[in-house]
């Protein structure tokens, strides 16, 4: 089985949505917990809209619940995968902290699951990148 990278635009949803905080509940515990991976670009997302260091400290209590991915991606890792999107006229569609999250999840053999089309945009470049969406767009519309 390989790892799952949870996307900020899940933790952030999932804080306010509740069928998508039931939908992630429900992923997170199909799966043995050191399954569920972070990696620092998640993490300092999530820290940033934090509103207060309180509210940072007991976000940051929360995150020590998931293993942090084993694996670091090279400066050439997130290159590739912007060269990729550039090649394919896809370059502005993906954030850079979006490639960074790609490039941990290619390193480390991870499946990012997601609300968002970025990733989509990667995988259509990267053939080897595994993504999912938590709900899928069509789900989310109704």
């Amino acid at each position: 089985m390989t790892g799952l990278i949870v996307d900020t635009s899940v933790w952030s949803t999932s804080s306010t949505d509740a069928v998508a905080r039931g939908e992630l509940e429900r992923l997170i515990s199909s799966v043995p917990s050191r399954r569920v991976l972070l990696c620092p670009p998640i993490a300092a997302e999530l820290g940033f809209s934090a509103r207060s260091g309180a509210e940072h400290s007991i976000l940051r209590n929360k995150l020590e619940a998931f293993p942090e991915c084993e694996l670091s991606p090279s400066v050439d890792d997130a290159l590739a995968i912007q060269n990729a999107l550039w090649n394919a006229g896809l370059v502005r569609e993906v954030g850079a902290m979006d490639v960074l999250i790609a490039a941990y999840a290619l390193r480390n053999e991870a499946t990012v699951i997601h609300l968002d089309r970025d990733f989509e945009h990667v995988a259509s470049v990267i053939p080897q990148f595994s993504q999912r969406w938590l709900i899928s767009p069509e789900r989310r519309a109704r």
